[in-house]
Parts: structure tokens; C-alpha cells; sequence
């Protein structure tokens, strides 16, 4: 176990998870990965079962195809793309159910050989592979909300980029993320919470850049919304892996 006093920098941190997940990796890894990967889609599938209702009643709103499914389709008649989104909206929830139970499946399974393997060096194996896996997902959900923004809107994925940048060297100076300090402000706000706030107000910031894009710059209603969506699944994934890092940094 490592001194808590010399993992006092996100750098030494990320070096000590790297490791930890690469012994996770030593067992049956494709299991752990794909466990880990099945839980970061399952959070996209839950995004697009929020996403498709919105731009259902959006399509229907303007009574007529949107000019670039026109583009693509251009037989596609109102009635059918209606029926097809509407039907898309069960599927999609049928997708989130079946990747989340697979998720726990392969999950357990790596979980039990690796207790198996005679692994003995990490402490609390069960809840440190818990976290680990949380952490890996919401990891791979940031860098897909990030490539996803670029296919549709690469400046608000250029800010985002440099707001999660910016808000880790915070946590990072700040040594939240570390158990350093209990309490953060003159509130004495709790960590977690404080966590919180920041990621909060890094969507209040993605949201301003995005109305001042719509308002000023040729950005569609549907990309606009798309990419508010991402963005808060975005934020949500960056709260959660923080909180993630304060766990597995307890283990060390």
C-alpha cells in the first residue's frame, strides 16, 4: 500500500490506478473490458431514450422530414419516419436493459476469476474492481461524448475539452480527489458536493457556449440539442468519475 502523504498529485495517482487495472487486465481482461466498456454504452442507450422522444415531437412540430434525412432519404414520406423513431424509442430501451445485464454478467464473472487467479497484493479486491470499473466506464463515455461532439459540433467539443482539463488541474491543485482536505470554501462544503457544483457549472457553461452558437452561428435546433445532451451526459460521467477517483484513492 502506498503512503497517502507522497500521492499527492493526479500524475502518481493515474500511475498507481494503471497499474491496478492492469493486473484486472491479467485475468480473462477481455471480460473486464467489455464489462466495462457494455456499462459506458448502456449510458449511451439510456441518453438516446431521453434524446429520440424530443426530436419524435420536434419532427412532428414541423410537419415534414428534416432537410437532411430528406438529403439522405429522399423517398422517406412524414408518416414513416415518424413510425420508424416511434418504434426506435422501445428498441433503444430494450438495447439499455440487455447491455446493462451483460455488464453485470461479464463483470462478475472477471470478478470471480480473478479472485480465483490467487491474486492477493490489491486491498478489498471486490470493491476496488467495483470502482475501477465505474471509473474505466465513465472514462470511456467522456472520450466518446468528446468524439461524438466533434462528428457535430467541434467547437462546443473543443470547450468541452478544455473545461474537463481545466476542472481535473483544479481537483488536482486542490487535492480533492485524494482525501486531502474534508471540507472545500468557507461554506465548509463537503467534497462530494463540491464536486458536484463544479461539474454543474461546467454544464451551465457548455449550455451558455451552445445558445450563443445557436444565436450567432448556423447551428441546428436538432444538433443544438443533441449536443446540450452529450454534454450533460458528458458532465454527469466527469461528477461520477471524480467521486470514483476519491474511492479508489482509499485503497492506496
Amino acid at each position: 500500500m502506498t503512503d497517502r502523504k507522497k500521492m499527492n498529485n493526479i500524475y502518481t495517482f493515474l500511475g498507481l490506478l494503471t497499474n491496478c487495472m492492469t493486473r484486472f487486465f491479467s485475468v480473462a481482461g477481455w471480460r473486464y473490458v467489455f464489462g466495462c466498456s457494455l456499462l459506458a454504452i448502456s449510458r449511451f442507450f439510456k441518453l438516446l431514450t431521453f434524446f429520440l422522444p424530443i426530436k419524435i415531437f420536434l419532427v412532428m412540430n414541423g410537419e415534414k422530414v428534416p432537410e437532411y434525412l430528406a438529403t439522405l432519404f429522399p423517398k422517406l414520406e412524414f408518416d414513416s419516419l415518424i413510425l420508424i423513431l416511434v418504434l426506435l424509442v422501445p428498441i433503444l430501451y430494450v438495447c439499455f436493459f440487455i447491455s446493462t445485464i451483460a455488464h453485470n454478467r461479464l463483470v462478475g464473472v472477471h470478478l470471480e476469476l480473478f479472485l480465483k487467479s490467487g491474486e492477493t497484493t490489491l486491498k478489498s479486491i471486490k470493491k476496488l474492481h467495483k470502482h475501477t470499473v465505474k471509473a474505466f466506464a465513465d472514462f470511456g463515455v467522456i472520450v466518446v461524448s468528446l468524439v461524438m461532439l466533434l462528428l457535430v459540433d467541434y467547437p462546443i467539443a473543443i470547450i468541452c475539452l478544455i473545461i474537463i482539463i481545466i476542472t481535473m488541474i483544479f481537483f488536482d491543485k486542490t487535492g480533492v480527489l485524494f482525501g486531502a482536505v474534508d471540507r472545500i470554501l468557507f461554506a465548509r462544503m463537503p467534497v462530494k458536493q463540491f464536486i458536484e457544483l463544479v461539474t454543474s457549472v461546467n454544464f451551465l457553461f457548455i449550455f451558455f457556449f451552445i445558445v450563443i452558437e445557436f444565436l450567432f452561428f448556423d447551428t441546428g435546433i436538432y444538433a443544438a440539442i443533441f449536443a446540450l445532451l452529450v454534454g450533460r451526459l458528458m458532465c454527469q460521467a466527469l461528477h461520477r468519475l471524480s467521486i470514483e477517483f476519491i474511492y479508489i484513492a482509499k485503497f492506496f
